[in-house]
């Protein structure tokens, strides 16, 4: 009855199946790991530490194992048990009770349960108590954190003491069935409130805001109307309109299955619903003659075992739906309603939590759309108000009627919830409810879909994506930009359409996710704790595609998604056709192929790859293009962490935020692979390119060894430094400057460096100084490059370079098998290596191996002042530039200032506001700042930026108060003093103050990091 095949258990918890095996091979749920503190009544034993009347093993409901505790109560009856784990629960901080509870029929009362001992019992005093109501029929779970839920101000006692827990009966009979309880040391603060549990105290942990855990909150708020509404004839079309889009998107508008990518999906679909058969027969569904529902017991995704729930919704109940609904297959409706009535008794119903629903709503997309898919069946049934109403518990319903007092939304809510509570107004019946809901859903949206301030998700002044307080261009936001993509093309051209201030910000995300990929490869810099998916285009690329179906007369983003479209690619067959899957989001639907194979036919031109240069202030990322290639240079500061890892992800990232230098210069297509990037085959997370940092064994900055603290709640990941200097500047021709300023404050705090990057065309010229550090036991060194071998030669000095090791001293030339030259002038330690590089997978569990070209500074052990320079010719074979040819001036490397001139054009960080130029255009700036100065003839362009987002500052995301999370970047009003008298330009941003002698004084209001220009004439 209860038992699992293990290699679906593991399928179902990850939500991926592939290959389910006819023969299989059982496992007890006992079995599994994580029950050895679970109390599971799996024989008479286990009721010998509990007291009550008619109290016995049953076998009608368990939630572990085959049996529970049947407790046959009658009013006031009370349960007691002095089980050895409860003192422990009780003396630690953090303890706590888990339980399941089974009610085979709603009662009008509650338990109150109290923690105690007998003396104090006798007493009637309890110093921990809470109830628990039964109003429900199946399965329910509380977990109830003792001290900081529980605790009675009134009793005061000794914990040490208190080894007791009793369950008093309501006013009235019945029974009910309890299994799988822990007295356990932690609760989790991602426990939920529901509507069962009673408890004294509400904690915000951290003072951030969960939306996860939000449920019972938003259900007792009210739905509040500002004005009557009135459903008309207007209302029924636009709703059939949305109905109609969604009816195409999802099955198909009579598809032709012999266009190859409409059949890899269709053979996708029909393989996945192959599978859910098989998960569904395993899972032992069966329901008895008394109307009693048994099978493998299901859990939430934080609950810590396994099956969860929410593998029923990504591996079955959208697939039986589509099954239905796509081939008439008229069994898989049968078996999806037992599967929707088994999963509302192990706990998926109106009012419960289970115990917590931290991120459950991202894993249940299958069971949204199928209700939806399906919501005549459910009326015929008599059974569509109750998903409506548990719909609306889990998605926090009444939020829409109570605008926010902030702007945007999670990341996770717009790839999830946006389409969800879509999907539930239309199941509702046509009425002015309904369309009050589409109201304010269509308001709700939009206001998600605004720039946010601060740290919050998700669309940035930038238009970057946030997620994690931090940029996420690989994950999280991609997917929220192709589902408000998908959204927004289903309400267009209704009243509840998306503005076009929000369509706006959300084309311009998708542009500068563009602009971030070189064909298909973003940097790493921007791929937080997952460094081995670099690639976005399975979102982005569709997400383009509904904007243009939205309004096709947008040549620009046709332009860009005709230059990406290669449906005869094998990338294309691998990773955007063969795609039917519902796990966070259902986006590779039938419909969003023939879509795409719409917006392909549209007449126009491919577009040509980007050009320019830009610095995204909320991502600390810097891109440079020409050609058909990119650089891409990333930092970190007071606001921009500097890595994210997790369990098993990215443990080895500590380094890719310290001024990480990113070519795509090779491969056809050009790709960060094929430039040398190789993440699972030998690379050196001590090495990345372009990086100054302290030479560590790998398992030395492993991230689960750095430990939690007061302050690093989560251990030491996604942490600000002290140093507000990251910055880049873009003159109007696409060239730039980057810099940043590096203080560790996380790690060793005596590290600190000065680091620059000035972008010439085809010329990069790279500076650093004031570089030191403590660590007389590891070198310091400046990563030049680290290049996998796939067979290209490298020349050093004109000759190829041998497998080993060298040292240079003079002036090197390094050829290098990414179509780069690397410059490096005399009086540097050179080092070079080529050949076999053993290291360890992203996530700290594998060995790699690969052969790799590898060079790098060496500033030697403990540096006390120890400075840098050398230059890159990217795509040199196409630049059309002699070595000889490459004329640059550093004209100053030092704490007040790096200012490189080549040509025309001068580049200045100036890291020292007090500093004063006597020779050239610039004299000052008011602040720290950077300037990229093009003179041609008595003609000057000026690009200015201050660096500094002024925002609040913290040392990691840990304890991050709300205020702090929305807080606006401040302006900063800013002096520039050039030396001679110039007349600026009326329509620039920089404006003219005055003269002051033979000097003329600009001022511009700086906010958000960005670059402001000006044009002027030198008059004197």
């Amino acid at each position: 009855m209860r038992r699992i095949n293990i290699a679906l258990s593991v399928a179902l918890s990850i939500g991926m199946i592939s290959g389910v095996s006819a023969k299989r091979h059982e496992l007890k749920n006992k079995e599994s790991k994580g029950y050895d503190k679970v109390i599971s009544f799996e024989n008479k034993v286990d009721l010998k530490v509990w007291e009550g009347k008619k109290i016995a093993l049953n076998t009608d409901h368990a939630k572990h194992g085959e049996h529970s505790l049947k407790w046959s109560f009658a009013a006031g009856d009370k349960l007691l048990t002095q089980h050895a784990d409860i003192l422990k629960a009780v003396i630690s901080k953090e303890g706590g009770m888990k339980a399941w509870i089974y009610n085979e029929k709603p009662i009008d009362g509650a338990l109150t349960i109290r923690v105690a001992n007998k003396t104090l019992l006798a007493q009637d005093k309890a110093p921990y108590e809470f109830g628990f109501k039964l109003n429900f029929k199946g399965w329910r779970a509380f977990w109830v954190h003792f001290k900081e839920d529980a605790t009675n101000m009134q009793v005061k006692a000794n914990d040490h003491d208190l080894n007791t827990v009793e369950i008093i009966a309501p006013k009235s009979a019945g029974a009910l069935f309890f299994d799988h309880i822990e007295f356990t040391e932690e609760v989790s603060w991602k426990r939920s409130e529901d509507q069962f549990k009673i408890i004294k105290n509400e904690i915000d942990h951290f003072g951030v805001s969960h939306p996860w855990e939000y449920t019972n909150f938003w259900s007792k708020q009210p739905v509040t109307s500002a004005k009557p509404f009135k459903w008309d004839e207007k209302s029924a079309q636009e709703v059939k309109v949305i109905e109609k889009r969604y009816h195409d998107w999802v099955l198909g508008n009579d598809p032709d299955y012999a266009y190859e990518p409409l059949k890899i999906r269709k053979q996708e679909l029909d393989k996945l619903i192959a599978q859910a058969k098989d998960v569904f027969e395993s899972l032992n569904i069966k329901r008895d003659k008394k109307g009693n529902l048994s099978g493998t017991p299901l859990y939430t995704l934080r609950e810590g075992h396994q099956p969860y729930m929410a593998s029923l919704s990504m591996n079955v109940l959208l697939q039986l739906a589509l099954d239905y609904k796509v081939n008439g297959n008229t069994k898989s409706l049968d078996d999806y309603f037992l599967a929707l009535d088994y999963m509302r008794d192990q706990g998926w119903a109106y009012g419960s939590s289970m115990g917590t629903i931290d991120h459950e709503l991202l894993r249940h997309a299958g069971y949204f759309h199928s209700i939806y898919l399906l919501k005549d069946e459910l009326k015929k049934a008599g059974r569509l108000q109750e998903e409506i109403k548990t719909a609306q518990w889990f998605l926090n319903w009444n939020e829409l009627y109570n605008m926010p007092d902030y702007v945007g939304c999670t990341a996770d809510f717009m790839r999830s919830v946006f389409m969800y509570r879509l999907l539930i107004v239309m199941c509702q019946e046509d009425g002015p409810e309904k369309l009050r809901d589409m109201t304010y859903y269509s308001q709700w949206i939009n206001n998600s879909m605004r720039i946010a301030s601060g740290f919050a998700d998700t669309f940035k002044p930038d238009f970057t994506g946030y997620h994690h307080r931090g940029v996420y261009m690989n994950a999280y936001s991609p997917g929220a930009f192709h589902l408000a993509s998908v959204v927004s093309y289903m309400l267009h051209d209704t009243r509840f359409e998306v503005k076009p201030v929000q369509l706006n910000n959300l084309r311009q995300a998708l542009i500068t996710a563009r602009i971030m990929n070189c064909k298909y490869s973003i940097p790493l810099g921007v791929c937080a704790r997952f460094p081995e998916n670099t690639s976005n285009f399975s979102d982005i690329l569709p997400a383009m595609g509904y904007l243009i179906k939205t309004n096709p007369n947008d040549k620009e983003l046709l332009g860009y998604f005709k230059d990406w479209w290669a449906p005869e690619s094998e990338l294309f067959k691998e990773e955007l056709f063969n795609k039917a899957d519902s796990r966070l989001s259902f986006f590779h639907t039938l419909g969003a192929v023939q879509m795409m194979n719409e917006v392909a036919e549209i007449s126009g031109t491919p577009a040509e790859s980007p050009q320019g240069n830009w610095f995204k202030p909320y991502a600390g990322l810097s891109i440079h293009r020409r050609d058909n290639w990119m650089a891409s240079v990333k930092g970190w500061s007071s606001y921009i962490w500097d890595f994210e890892s997790g369990k098993g992800e990215n443990v080895f990232g500590r380094y890719e935020g310290w001024g990480a230098l990113q070519f795509f210069t090779a491969g056809n297509p050009v790709s960060d692979r094929a430039s040398g990037y190789m993440p699972d085959k030998g690379w050196d997370w001590s090495r990345i390119p372009g990086t100054t940092s302290i030479k560590l064994p790998l398992r030395d900055m492993e991230h689960n060894k750095t430990g939690n603290s007061a302050i690093y709640k989560e251990s030491k990941h996604r942490n600000f430094t002290d140093q507000t200097f990251l910055g880049g500047v873009s003159g109007s021709d696409g060239n730039g400057v980057f810099a940043n300023k590096i203080h560790d404050t996380a790690f060793n705090p005596t590290f600190w460096a000065r680091k620059s990057v000035f972008f010439f065309d085809n010329l990069i010229v790279c500076l650093g100084d004031g570089i030191k550090n403590n660590d007389a036991e590891h070198g310091t060194e400046t990563t030049l490059f680290q290049i996998y071998d796939h067979g290209k030669s490298l020349v050093v000095n004109g000759k190829e370079a041998k497998k080993g090791s060298a040292d240079f001293n003079d002036k090197v030339v390094f050829e290098a098998p990414d179509n780069n030259l690397y410059l490096i002038p005399n009086g540097q330690q050179v080092k070079f290596y080529y050949g076999e590089q053993k290291s360890i997978n992203e996530s700290g569990k594998g060995e790699t191996v690969g052969t790799y070209y590898t060079a790098w500074l060496d500033h030697g052990n403990a540096p006390a002042n120890a400075t840098y320079e050398y230059a890159v010719i990217a795509d040199h074979k196409n630049a059309n530039l002699a070595i000889d040819d490459v004329a640059y001036t550093v004209i100053q490397k030092n704490e007040d200032a790096h200012i490189v001139k080549r040509g025309n054009q001068t580049g200045y960080v100036m890291w020292d506001a007090e500093y004063t130029l006597n020779e050239g255009v610039l004299a000052s700036v008011s602040t720290p700042g950077l300037v990229m100065i093009t003179a041609n003839g008595k003609e000057v362009e000026l690009a200015f930026s201050d660096p500094d987002l002024r925002r609040p500052k913290m040392l990691n995301i840990s304890a991050m108060a709300h205020e702090n999370v929305i807080a606006e970047s401040h302006a900063q009003l800013v002096r520039i003093t050039l030396n001679g008298k110039y007349k600026v330009d009326r329509t620039s941003n920089i404006k003219f103050v005055g003269y002051f002698g033979n000097q003329t004084i600009l001022e511009v209001m700086c906010k958000d990091g960005a670059t402001y220009r000006g044009k002027m004439i030198m008059i004197k």
